[in-house]
């Protein structure tokens, strides 16, 4: 095909949508055949089908970008002669003529098909509000519906002429790049030129539309794209349009966050599922992948993040999802480790685990508030269970090759509930108690626990709690104690397979590698021998003999330091029988193996003995007085005379006069005896025990407080210190005493006072001024540390 040369003034060229002949300058009569060609361009243009063959549209373009076109040279030409002062006829301006350059030839036609693209998208997108006015304005799924139909029409559009924009874009790349970039093929340019009208004039309802469909298809329960809408929405991701003055990805995030917000009510919704939380944060991503899936590939990571940073990582909400978990778990389980492992890898993937502890702090402490509030007896039994509970879920989900984490992360739980209680002595005191209680048969149907599972918590609290060796220390006193004043009850609860004797078995397990446990691991080892030995004893003499002897042998390392030093009126008067029920056990000591040499002292002081009376109770079983051996001593007295006097019991006795008055007190106290003179002591015949105080038909008859010396040091020994504050528990001493040796231990230069009392502060609480440095001073005293001037070194 030859070119057609065409004389065309390309300024006046109407490419706008529609056709002037008039603008087109003749030149031999040829003017026509490019307006005819031009205007068969715009008839394809204009139509929405057409029925010309993509070889037909070729031509007739490579025809129009073929032409042959001139332009007059009329302003230089005029120029010219104006400089030179001549006139230029018009003959003479139509024959000075320039060949106008293929590119521009070409560059007209491409920009004629433009404008009518443009055209054709203006008034399809007007009628946009002519579709919004047939329905409810508050129906914004119909707005993003008519929104869809323009961008299905568009579409529809762009199939005719498709062909044209390939041939511009396949042929003349170089000559259009300036409007169609090379890395944009046919489909985008289109769409970036045939949706740019409905942007501009509608990027409000566009964003309107677009945000109530994403939360509806989200809350949908099966959603699915339809053709368009994932066509809409792949043009909307990657050419990311202004939409009411912000990108699209922007908007994009709003519906996120909405959505996320609407996750986060869901959940505060759902109380009462302990595993919904978590279930309803998958739920609603794997929802929101389905979709942003067809976005690509790469958006898939940056929506996930940005929706986890909304839900799971935003504040209180898994210290929510964690604590419903908890809370509804059995003591014994762990609760559901996925959840805990899930929200563990979110938190530590992203170098969060300060977050994490914060989260297992709020949801802590959420917890033990709620059981303030609403649990008025036995608060503490719950506050541990909950603790337990809490540093169960921990450890038990913790993932393999964070175990190194889990320290951190208990030990949150610890020093909230320290803390929550009024810190480390509280807690102990607290926990002995429900010890004591458990002892004397707590019912553990109200805490909805088996009896088994409050034995499991019982022994797991000083683990989890991790109780160091002052609670040790005091817990041997305590132990102790016990078997010094109930003999065969101690033991048979001490037995194998009862509460105690496991809740000792735990003990050692846990503190067995624990260097500052070495004398309680003594303690209880030789605890359990003396009750095996005085088992063995009691099946062989126990009914050859009057007198039943439950002997209790400890060696003197193993007794505890505050009953090593009752040298109490030691050298006593003991009745025949008594040493005759000795000597008994001393042989059959000595047979044992090993024991040969071994030397027996009696501690009288902590003797204590059970004497059964001749008085009724309401039940018909005889009263048992539960007394020590100064008591049980002064009152077979009174079987031997009706009437006592204080010198005849010192002298036969040769007990001091401070002890038998204590003990003749004692009796006072309860109304067994009474005097009938201001010496002389007398049985009460009209004697009736105080039935609130008997139990199990037992009766313990407690030495009296007194301001004797004899008394003084008794309770020092059994109860308290006392300073010039108050009185001090031995536990809170034997802590005290513990943190000032660690402290001055861990700090190789010397500390003077302040420093010191600083730095145990914040290891002990609850405590004066005063108790600190009694508990000091006793520190010095035992040698575990010592003073140069106003400094203490380790």
């Amino acid at each position: 095909m030859q070119s057609e040369d065409i004389l065309v003034d390309l300024e006046q060229i109407d490419t706008s949508g529609s056709s002037n002949a008039s603008n087109l300058t003749p030149l031999y009569g040829k003017n026509h055949i490019y307006e005819n060609e031009l205007t068969k361009l715009k008839n394809i243009l204009r139509s929405s089908e057409h029925t010309m063959s993509p070889n037909t549209i070729s031509s007739l373009l490579y025809r129009l970008c073929s032409f042959k076109l001139y332009e007059p040279l009329v302003i230089q030409i005029e120029k010219e002669k104006e400089n030179e002062g001549e006139d230029l006829s018009e003959s003479k301006r139509l024959k000075k003529l320039r060949l106008v350059k293929q590119h521009s030839v070409i560059q007209t036609v491409w920009t004629t098909v433009v404008n009518e693209l443009k055209h054709y998208s203006s008034t399809i997108t007007s009628s946009l509000d002519n579709m919004r006015n047939t329905i409810d304005d508050e129906n914004l799924d119909s707005v993003y519906h008519n929104i869809i139909q323009i961008f299905k029409m568009l579409m529809d559009y762009y199939e005719n002429v498709k062909d044209i924009i390939k041939f511009f874009h396949f042929n003349y790349p170089t000559v259009i790049q300036d409007e169609f970039p090379l890395q944009l093929d046919e489909l985008e340019y289109y769409q970036n030129i045939a949706l740019a009208p409905l942007f501009l004039e509608h990027g409000d309802k566009v964003r309107t539309g677009f945000t109530k469909w994403f939360l509806s298809a989200n809350s949908a329960a099966n959603f699915q794209y339809s053709k368009l809408q994932l066509e809409f929405m792949k043009y909307l991701y990657r050419s990311n349009p202004i939409l009411q003055g912000e990108p699209f990805t922007e908007c994009l995030n709003t519906c996120i966050l909405s959505f996320a917000n609407e996750i986060i009510n869901d959940i505060q919704n759902n109380q009462d599922d302990s595993t919904n939380g978590l279930n309803i944060i998958i739920t609603g991503l794997k929802k929101l992948v389905l979709i942003c899936w067809p976005l690509g590939k790469d958006i898939i990571p940056i929506v996930t993040e940005f929706y986890i940073e909304n839900t799971l990582l935003k504040e209180y909400t898994a210290a929510s999802i964690i604590r419903r978990c908890v809370e509804n778990c059995d003591i014994k389980d762990s609760g559901d480790q996925i959840i805990y492992k899930t929200i563990l890898e979110c938190f530590l993937d992203r170098d969060l685990e300060d977050l994490l502890k914060d989260e297992i702090s709020y949801a802590f402490e959420d917890s033990l508030k709620y059981i303030f509030e609403s649990v008025k007896n036995y608060s503490s039994i719950k506050y541990f269970i909950m603790a337990v509970k809490y540093i169960n879920f921990i450890s038990n989900s913790t993932i393999e090759t964070e175990k190194v984490k889990f320290s951190s992360f208990s030990r949150i739980i610890r020093e909230s509930i320290f803390n929550f209680l009024g810190g480390d002595i509280k807690v102990v005191e607290k926990y002995q108690k429900l010890i004591s209680l458990r002892m004397k048969g707590l019912s553990t149907t109200h805490f909805q626990l088996a009896s088994e599972d409050m034995d499991t918590l019982l022994c797991k609290i000083p683990y989890f709690l991790q109780f160091d060796k002052s609670f040790l220390l005091d817990h041997s006193n305590y132990l102790f104690r016990r078997i010094v004043m109930s003999g065969p009850r101690t033991l048979n609860d001490l037995s194998q397979n009862s509460f105690e004797h496991n809740l000792l078995k735990t003990y050692d397990e846990i503190y067995q590698h624990n260097d500052d446990a070495t004398g309680f691991l003594n303690f209880s080892l030789d605890m359990r021998g003396a009750c095996s030995m005085a088992n063995e004893y009691m099946n062989l003499h126990g009914e050859e003999i009057d007198l039943a002897l439950v002997p209790m042998v400890f060696a003197k390392k193993s007794v505890p330091k505050i009953f090593q030093n009752t040298n109490i009126d030691q050298d006593i008067i003991i009745p025949d029988r008594f040493k005759e029920s000795w000597n008994t056990f001393s042989s059959f000591y000595k047979a044992k193996d090993k024991n040969e040499y071994k030397t027996l002292h009696q501690m009288y002081s902590l003797h204590h003995c059970e004497v059964e009376t001749f008085y009724k109770l309401p039940n018909g079983e005889n009263l048992t007085f539960q007394l020590t051996l100064y008591q049980t001593l002064i009152l077979e007295k009174f079987n031997e005379l009706d009437e006592l006097t204080v010198n005849h019991i010192r002298i036969t006795l040769n007990m001091t006069v401070d002890t038998v008055l204590i003990i003749l007190q004692s009796f006072l106290n309860i109304h067994l005896i009474k005097a009938s003179d201001k010496d002389t002591y007398i049985l009460n015949n009209n004697y009736s025990p105080d039935l609130k105080k008997v139990k199990n038909s037992r009766l313990r008859i407690q030495l009296p407080k007194t301001t004797s010396s004899i008394n003084q040091k008794d309770t020092h020994k059994l109860k308290t210190l006392k300073n010039r504050e108050g009185n001090l528990s031995l536990w809170k001493l034997e802590l005290i005493k513990a943190a000032i040796v660690r402290t001055v231990k861990t700090h190789p230069d010397r500390l003077q006072f302040d420093e010191l009392i600083d730095i145990v502060n914040k290891q002990v609480h609850d405590y004066s001024v005063g108790e600190f440095k009694d508990a000091l001073y006793k520190t010095v005293l035992d040698g575990a540390i010592r003073q140069e001037e106003h400094y203490y070194i380790y």
